[in-house]
Protein backbone atom coordinates (compact mmCIF):
# COMPACT_ATOMS: atom_id res chain seq x y z
CA UNK A 1 0.00 0.00 0.00
CA UNK A 2 1.12 3.90 -1.13
CA UNK A 3 2.55 5.42 2.14
CA UNK A 4 0.18 8.42 2.89
CA UNK A 5 2.27 10.95 4.07
CA UNK A 6 0.81 14.62 6.08
CA UNK A 7 0.61 16.76 3.74
CA UNK A 8 -2.20 19.85 4.52
CA UNK A 9 -3.63 20.82 7.48
CA UNK A 10 -5.87 23.29 5.97
CA UNK A 11 -9.71 23.54 5.44
CA UNK A 12 -12.04 22.16 2.46
CA UNK A 13 -14.62 24.91 2.06
CA UNK A 14 -17.50 23.17 0.63
CA UNK A 15 -20.41 25.64 0.13
CA UNK A 16 -22.64 24.39 -3.14
CA UNK A 17 -25.00 21.33 -3.16
CA UNK A 18 -24.16 18.19 -4.28
CA UNK A 19 -27.10 16.64 -5.49
CA UNK A 20 -30.19 17.86 -6.93
CA UNK A 21 -32.91 18.33 -3.73
CA UNK A 22 -30.30 17.67 -1.02
CA UNK A 23 -28.13 20.14 1.44
CA UNK A 24 -23.95 20.40 0.73
CA UNK A 25 -21.97 17.93 2.84
CA UNK A 26 -20.68 19.97 5.97
CA UNK A 27 -17.23 18.96 7.35
CA UNK A 28 -16.32 19.54 10.61
CA UNK A 29 -13.10 21.25 11.13
CA UNK A 30 -11.82 18.13 12.98
CA UNK A 31 -13.00 15.99 9.61
CA UNK A 32 -11.43 17.99 7.11
CA UNK A 33 -8.35 18.31 8.47
CA UNK A 34 -8.37 14.64 9.21
CA UNK A 35 -9.89 14.17 5.49
CA UNK A 36 -6.42 15.88 4.43
CA UNK A 37 -3.77 15.47 6.42
CA UNK A 38 -4.64 11.36 5.89
CA UNK A 39 -5.25 11.34 2.32
CA UNK A 40 -1.82 13.72 1.15
CA UNK A 41 -0.03 12.88 -2.14
CA UNK A 42 1.25 9.48 -2.08
CA UNK A 43 5.09 8.83 -1.94
CA UNK A 44 7.07 10.17 -3.14
CA UNK A 45 7.00 13.37 -1.48
CA UNK A 46 5.74 16.51 -3.62
CA UNK A 47 8.15 18.48 -4.73
CA UNK A 48 6.62 21.80 -3.64
CA UNK A 49 4.88 23.35 -0.55
CA UNK A 50 1.23 22.88 -0.28
CA UNK A 51 0.17 26.35 -0.99
CA UNK A 52 1.89 26.22 -4.57
CA UNK A 53 0.64 23.30 -4.95
CA UNK A 54 -3.00 24.56 -5.10
CA UNK A 55 -1.75 27.52 -6.89
CA UNK A 56 -0.94 25.81 -9.42
CA UNK A 57 -4.24 23.36 -9.71
CA UNK A 58 -5.93 26.64 -9.98
CA UNK A 59 -3.67 27.58 -12.83
CA UNK A 60 -5.74 25.35 -15.41
CA UNK A 61 -9.30 25.25 -16.15
CA UNK A 62 -10.88 22.51 -15.54
CA UNK A 63 -14.29 22.02 -17.97
CA UNK A 64 -17.17 19.17 -17.23
CA UNK A 65 -19.62 18.23 -19.96
CA UNK A 66 -21.80 15.69 -20.14
CA UNK A 67 -24.00 15.21 -23.55
CA UNK A 68 -24.15 16.85 -26.87
CA UNK A 69 -27.23 16.89 -28.99
CA UNK A 70 -29.43 18.40 -31.09
CA UNK A 71 -32.26 19.66 -28.78
CA UNK A 72 -30.80 20.13 -25.63
CA UNK A 73 -32.90 19.58 -22.60
CA UNK A 74 -31.36 19.08 -19.53
CA UNK A 75 -28.76 21.50 -18.05
CA UNK A 76 -25.81 19.39 -19.01
CA UNK A 77 -27.30 18.98 -22.57
CA UNK A 78 -25.36 21.10 -25.16
CA UNK A 79 -25.77 21.52 -29.02
CA UNK A 80 -22.33 20.21 -31.01
CA UNK A 81 -22.22 23.19 -33.01
CA UNK A 82 -21.87 25.04 -29.55
CA UNK A 83 -19.57 22.89 -28.45
CA UNK A 84 -17.28 23.60 -31.51
CA UNK A 85 -17.59 27.11 -31.45
CA UNK A 86 -15.61 26.45 -27.57
CA UNK A 87 -13.28 24.54 -29.36
CA UNK A 88 -12.64 26.91 -32.19
CA UNK A 89 -11.91 29.81 -29.01
CA UNK A 90 -9.43 27.27 -27.34
CA UNK A 91 -7.82 26.63 -30.40
CA UNK A 92 -7.71 30.51 -31.23
CA UNK A 93 -6.55 31.43 -28.17
CA UNK A 94 -3.25 28.40 -28.30
CA UNK A 95 -4.97 26.69 -25.38
CA UNK A 96 -3.77 22.74 -25.25
CA UNK A 97 -5.53 19.46 -23.55
CA UNK A 98 -3.92 17.87 -20.86
CA UNK A 99 -5.04 14.47 -19.49
CA UNK A 100 -5.35 14.18 -15.51
CA UNK A 101 -1.98 12.27 -15.50
CA UNK A 102 -0.50 15.54 -16.50
CA UNK A 103 -2.54 17.31 -13.97
CA UNK A 104 -1.40 15.58 -11.17
CA UNK A 105 2.32 15.81 -12.04
CA UNK A 106 1.88 19.40 -13.13
CA UNK A 107 0.01 19.96 -9.48
CA UNK A 108 2.99 17.75 -7.79
CA UNK A 109 5.64 20.59 -9.01
CA UNK A 110 7.28 17.81 -12.13
CA UNK A 111 5.78 19.47 -14.85
CA UNK A 112 5.87 23.39 -16.17
CA UNK A 113 3.50 24.24 -19.19
CA UNK A 114 5.03 26.10 -22.05
CA UNK A 115 1.78 27.84 -22.90
CA UNK A 116 -2.38 27.81 -21.91
CA UNK A 117 -3.45 24.71 -20.58
CA UNK A 118 -6.89 23.07 -20.28
CA UNK A 119 -8.54 19.78 -19.31
CA UNK A 120 -11.57 19.08 -20.79
CA UNK A 121 -13.58 16.34 -19.30
CA UNK A 122 -17.06 14.80 -20.55
CA UNK A 123 -19.07 12.53 -17.65
CA UNK A 124 -21.72 9.42 -17.46
CA UNK A 125 -21.01 7.44 -20.91
CA UNK A 126 -23.24 9.11 -23.32
CA UNK A 127 -22.98 7.63 -26.81
CA UNK A 128 -22.61 11.30 -28.10
CA UNK A 129 -19.01 11.50 -26.98
CA UNK A 130 -18.07 8.98 -29.25
CA UNK A 131 -20.33 10.15 -32.19
CA UNK A 132 -20.43 13.99 -31.60
CA UNK A 133 -17.69 15.23 -29.26
CA UNK A 134 -14.75 12.91 -30.46
CA UNK A 135 -14.64 13.69 -34.10
CA UNK A 136 -14.75 17.66 -33.11
CA UNK A 137 -12.00 17.48 -30.64
CA UNK A 138 -9.88 15.25 -33.26
CA UNK A 139 -10.58 18.47 -35.71
CA UNK A 140 -8.70 20.38 -33.24
CA UNK A 141 -6.16 18.31 -32.13
CA UNK A 142 -7.28 18.46 -28.88
CA UNK A 143 -8.00 15.40 -26.08
CA UNK A 144 -10.33 14.77 -23.78
CA UNK A 145 -11.09 12.33 -20.45
CA UNK A 146 -14.26 10.26 -19.95
CA UNK A 147 -15.65 9.86 -16.70
CA UNK A 148 -17.94 6.87 -16.88
CA UNK A 149 -19.73 4.47 -14.11
CA UNK A 150 -19.95 1.36 -15.26
CA UNK A 151 -23.22 0.16 -15.02
CA UNK A 152 -23.38 2.14 -17.96
CA UNK A 153 -21.34 -0.06 -20.08
CA UNK A 154 -24.23 -2.24 -21.44
CA UNK A 155 -24.12 -2.18 -25.29
CA UNK A 156 -27.88 -0.62 -24.93
CA UNK A 157 -28.92 2.45 -27.10
CA UNK A 158 -27.85 5.60 -26.30
CA UNK A 159 -24.54 4.92 -23.76
CA UNK A 160 -20.76 3.31 -24.36
CA UNK A 161 -20.08 -0.24 -24.65
CA UNK A 162 -17.00 -1.82 -23.68
CA UNK A 163 -16.06 -2.01 -27.67
CA UNK A 164 -16.44 1.72 -27.75
CA UNK A 165 -14.33 2.69 -24.71
CA UNK A 166 -11.53 -0.02 -26.53
CA UNK A 167 -11.67 2.04 -29.36
CA UNK A 168 -11.63 5.28 -27.46
CA UNK A 169 -8.60 4.90 -25.44
CA UNK A 170 -6.62 3.17 -28.52
CA UNK A 171 -7.52 7.06 -29.90
CA UNK A 172 -6.23 8.71 -26.91
CA UNK A 173 -8.57 9.20 -24.69
CA UNK A 174 -8.30 8.90 -20.99
CA UNK A 175 -10.64 6.85 -19.56
CA UNK A 176 -11.58 7.15 -15.94
CA UNK A 177 -13.94 5.97 -13.11
CA UNK A 178 -17.26 7.48 -12.19
CA UNK A 179 -18.09 4.94 -10.07
CA UNK A 180 -20.00 2.03 -10.64
CA UNK A 181 -23.85 3.10 -9.42
CA UNK A 182 -23.84 6.70 -10.14
CA UNK A 183 -25.18 6.48 -6.46
CA UNK A 184 -23.28 9.81 -4.23
CA UNK A 185 -21.27 7.85 -2.23
CA UNK A 186 -22.35 9.96 0.42
CA UNK A 187 -25.76 8.45 0.06
CA UNK A 188 -24.55 5.33 0.52
CA UNK A 189 -23.09 6.19 4.26
CA UNK A 190 -25.84 7.65 5.30
CA UNK A 191 -28.41 4.89 4.46
CA UNK A 192 -26.59 1.76 5.66
CA UNK A 193 -24.92 0.38 8.55
CA UNK A 194 -20.94 1.72 8.59
CA UNK A 195 -19.42 -1.74 7.62
CA UNK A 196 -22.28 -2.14 4.84
CA UNK A 197 -21.65 1.44 3.75
CA UNK A 198 -17.85 1.13 3.52
CA UNK A 199 -18.10 -2.16 1.90
CA UNK A 200 -20.15 -0.65 -1.01
CA UNK A 201 -17.93 2.67 -1.33
CA UNK A 202 -15.03 0.47 -1.60
CA UNK A 203 -16.68 -1.63 -4.46
CA UNK A 204 -17.81 1.32 -6.00
CA UNK A 205 -14.44 2.58 -6.42
CA UNK A 206 -12.19 -0.47 -6.56
CA UNK A 207 -14.63 -2.67 -9.30
CA UNK A 208 -14.86 0.22 -11.74
CA UNK A 209 -11.32 0.99 -11.79
CA UNK A 210 -10.70 -2.54 -11.75
CA UNK A 211 -13.07 -3.37 -14.91
CA UNK A 212 -12.03 -0.39 -16.67
CA UNK A 213 -8.56 -1.18 -16.29
CA UNK A 214 -9.38 -4.36 -18.15
CA UNK A 215 -10.93 -3.23 -20.78
CA UNK A 216 -9.03 -0.41 -21.97
CA UNK A 217 -5.92 -1.85 -20.88
CA UNK A 218 -4.90 1.67 -19.46
CA UNK A 219 -4.21 2.98 -15.54
CA UNK A 220 -7.78 4.39 -14.03
CA UNK A 221 -5.79 6.32 -11.31
CA UNK A 222 -8.20 9.37 -11.13
CA UNK A 223 -12.14 9.43 -10.07
CA UNK A 224 -14.75 12.15 -10.40
CA UNK A 225 -17.32 11.92 -7.59
CA UNK A 226 -20.58 11.19 -8.58
CA UNK A 227 -22.58 14.33 -8.31
CA UNK A 228 -19.72 15.83 -6.77
CA UNK A 229 -20.62 14.24 -2.75
CA UNK A 230 -18.12 12.97 -0.85
CA UNK A 231 -17.04 13.33 2.98
CA UNK A 232 -13.60 12.62 4.74
CA UNK A 233 -13.89 8.70 5.01
CA UNK A 234 -14.44 9.04 1.27
CA UNK A 235 -11.61 10.54 0.45
CA UNK A 236 -9.55 8.50 2.50
CA UNK A 237 -10.91 5.58 1.17
CA UNK A 238 -10.44 6.90 -2.67
CA UNK A 239 -7.09 7.67 -1.67
CA UNK A 240 -6.29 4.07 -0.63
CA UNK A 241 -7.97 2.98 -3.64
CA UNK A 242 -4.78 3.76 -5.66
CA UNK A 243 -6.80 7.18 -7.15
CA UNK A 244 -4.16 10.10 -7.48
CA UNK A 245 -7.03 12.85 -8.17
CA UNK A 246 -10.72 13.10 -7.36
CA UNK A 247 -12.50 14.98 -9.40
CA UNK A 248 -16.06 17.22 -7.97
CA UNK A 249 -19.03 18.53 -9.86
CA UNK A 250 -18.47 22.28 -9.04
CA UNK A 251 -15.97 25.23 -8.70
CA UNK A 252 -16.15 24.83 -4.51
CA UNK A 253 -13.68 26.64 -3.46
CA UNK A 254 -10.59 23.69 -2.04
CA UNK A 255 -7.32 23.98 0.18
CA UNK A 256 -6.13 20.38 -0.93
CA UNK A 257 -4.54 19.97 -4.37
CA UNK A 258 -5.65 16.74 -5.18
CA UNK A 259 -9.40 17.61 -5.04
CA UNK A 260 -10.05 19.10 -8.15
CA UNK A 261 -12.85 21.78 -8.99
CA UNK A 262 -14.25 21.68 -12.46
CA UNK A 263 -16.17 24.11 -14.47
CA UNK A 264 -20.04 23.05 -15.50
CA UNK A 265 -20.30 24.14 -19.06
CA UNK A 266 -24.37 23.75 -19.29
CA UNK A 267 -26.88 24.84 -22.34
CA UNK A 268 -27.27 28.46 -20.82
CA UNK A 269 -23.90 29.19 -20.89
CA UNK A 270 -23.34 32.29 -23.38
CA UNK A 271 -20.29 33.22 -25.59
CA UNK A 272 -19.23 35.91 -23.27
CA UNK A 273 -19.33 33.50 -19.99
CA UNK A 274 -17.61 31.00 -21.67
CA UNK A 275 -14.57 33.81 -22.33
CA UNK A 276 -14.62 34.75 -19.29
CA UNK A 277 -13.55 31.72 -17.98
CA UNK A 278 -10.14 32.07 -19.05
CA UNK A 279 -9.42 36.10 -18.63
Amino acid sequence: MKTLIIFLAALLVIGSSVCPGQPAEQLSARQEETAISRAGFSSPEPKLPAAESLQRQNTIPVLMYHHLTDNPVLDGDLCPGVFEEQLEFLAREGYQTITPDYLYRFIRGEKQPEQPKVLITFDDGYESFYNKAVPLLEKYDFEATLFIYTDRIKDREGYLSASDLQELARRGISVQSHGVTHTPLTEISENHPPEDSEQKIKAELGKSKELLENITGSPVNHFAFPYGSFNSEIILSAREAGYDLLFIADERETQAPFIVPRIPIQRDMDKENFRDIFR
